[in-house]
């Protein structure tokens, strides 16, 4: 969880979700243009869990459904993960930040598939330094939830 004290004390540039033409949401220093590839986007979080299965059957034998461990890890419903996997729906970035965060990837793969949506984590944000601290943390998904509620204006659902 986000230590309140340095959260308050620090000064962001930006708040929340930046709107970029389009409407495709990104995180970005001044001055940068993003680099929003949807389609390799959908296709690595569908290698990651992919993986995320795998490492889960090594622990609990038997049949699962990967979409339903990431609905559980996430807090993000079935059919959505499906969308987001298969293409259907474009990613934004509070899907993927409960996608990275709930299936506790490292800082450097969230990075890659922040960038892949519309750019990269930037610590001059309220809302990717939440993010952020999290993955290194490796908050559960509902302190993470908590997080961005009390401290951000992003409206993030449950899922629920």
């Amino acid at each position: 969880m986000i230590d309140r004290a340095q959260f308050l004390a620090k000064t962001f540039e930006s708040k929340g979700i930046i709107q970029a033409e389009k409407q495709s949401a990104c995180r970005v220093p001044k001055g940068f243009q993003g680099n929003q590839d949807q389609k390799a986007l959908s296709f690595r979080m569908g290698n990651i869990v992919q993986e995320y299965k795998a490492q889960y059957q090594e622990k609990h034998p038997g049949r699962c459904s990967q979409y339903a461990l990431v609905e559980e890890a996430c807090s993000i419903p079935t059919d959505t993960v499906k969308r987001l996997i298969t293409g259907k729906t474009r990613v934004t970035r509070p899907q993927l930040a409960k996608f990275c965060v709930g299936l506790k990837l490292s800082v450097e793969d969230a990075d890659e598939l922040f960038r892949m949506q519309g750019g990269c984590l930037n610590l001059s944000n309220d809302f990717d330094y939440i993010i952020y601290h999290a993955l290194e943390d490796r908050d559960k998904i509902d302190d993470f939830l908590d997080d961005v509620r009390e401290y951000t204006d992003v409206r993030i659902s449950d899922g629920y």
